[in-house]
């Protein structure tokens, strides 16, 4: 399709979005370059789809759409977010991942209402202070980009439940995340970070903690009192000891552990219940209890790529699960 005539349906779709009880207008995958004018007299649209298109700019004139309360606009070309999306009082989600942008601007903050927010996959290097202003914000993703500091500002979004960090150049959790009380996933992963802070136990809602291809050397012990921690990804850093605290009830389901420098697997991790996932795969180990064919919800192990060891087959052929030894072979 050519931009002229995905410009010509763009119109056609405006003109049918002007009748009464039209809320919703998906613009997406027509080749346009910029957006027809008329669209600013949708003054009741509520959600705009503009993606996989060719937008550099966004106009001035979306501003008129005062009734919006998503915009989508992901796969494009945009450099910037003009100060007209941020005159849109009503908006509540606004996706702009996979653009070309370089900067959050300050005057995100009139975004009141808005609950989520999505730039992962452009080239941002700095979340501003005035972030802070966003009290009703819920999901925040820059996955991908090129930051590398977690400023104070973001721990003041109180009602943020979601924050996804992972792929960029993060060298330390700072302790003030702790205030983010109602977090229940945070995505760290692909960073530059070595050590998990032991404030981290104040996460207490925290379901899914994502940490894998980092530098860190120790598991804390107060990461096993997060006691709503289902997921908690570890795999690729330099880890060599499983703490016996991982013994306190917990109601994790997936541990990922592969790929560290791990030598023992403690009989403390049969005090896992409700474990169904054990990643342990490119270690060290030499040793496993017996006693973890107890765990009863267990239904994937892990072990392949360790040192060669009759004792640890043995152990697998106990089990109820599914577990892959040696690459290839399957107990």
């Amino acid at each position: 399709m050519t931009p002229e005539e995905g410009y010509d349906i763009a119109e056609q779709k405006i003109l049918n979005a002007r009748r009464p009880g039209s809320i919703l207008l998906d613009l997406s995958q027509l080749s346009l370059t910029k957006l027809p004018p008329q669209i600013a007299q949708l003054k009741n649209l509520q959600i705009l789809y503009l993606s996989d298109n060719q937008i550099v700019t966004i106009p001035d004139t979306i501003a008129n759409l005062q009734s919006l309360q998503k915009l989508v606009l992901y796969n494009n070309q945009i450099v910037e977010i003009p100060d007209a999306i941020t005159q849109l009082q009503s908006l509540q989600e606004l996706v702009l991942y996979n653009n070309q942008i370089v900067e959050i601007p300050e005057e995100i903050a009139q975004l009141e209402n808005l609950q989520k927010l999505v730039l992962y996959n452009n080239q941002i290097v700095e979340i501003p202070e005035k972030i802070a202003q966003l009290e009703n914000l819920q999901e925040l993703d820059l996955n991908n980009n090129q930051i590398s500091e977690i400023p104070d500002a973001i721990t003041k979004l109180t009602q943020l439940q979601k924050l996804d960090l992972s792929h960029n150049q993060i060298v330390k959790i700072p302790d003030a995340i702790t205030k983010l009380t109602q977090l229940k996933e945070l995505y760290l992963d692909n960073n530059q970070i070595i050590e998990i802070p032991n404030v981290i136990i104040k996460l207490s809602n925290l379901k899914i903690l994502y940490l894998y291809n980092n530098q860190i050397a120790e598991i804390p012990d107060t990461i096993t009192q997060l006691s709503n921690l289902k997921l908690l990804y570890l795999h690729n850093n330099q880890i060599v000891e499983i703490p016996d605290t991982i013994a306190k009830p917990s109601p994790l389901e997936t541990l990922d552990l592969s790929d560290n420098q791990i030598v023992v697997i403690p009989d403390a991790i049969t005090q896992l219940f409700k474990l169904q996932r054990l990643y342990l795969h490119n270690n060290q180990i030499v040793e496993i209890p017996d006693t973890i064919a107890q765990l009863s919800h267990l239904q994937w192990l892990y072990l392949n790529n360790n040192p060669p060891n009759p004792a640890l087959a043995a152990v697998c052929r106990q089990g109820h699960w599914f577990s892959l030894i040696e690459s290839g072979k399957y107990y």
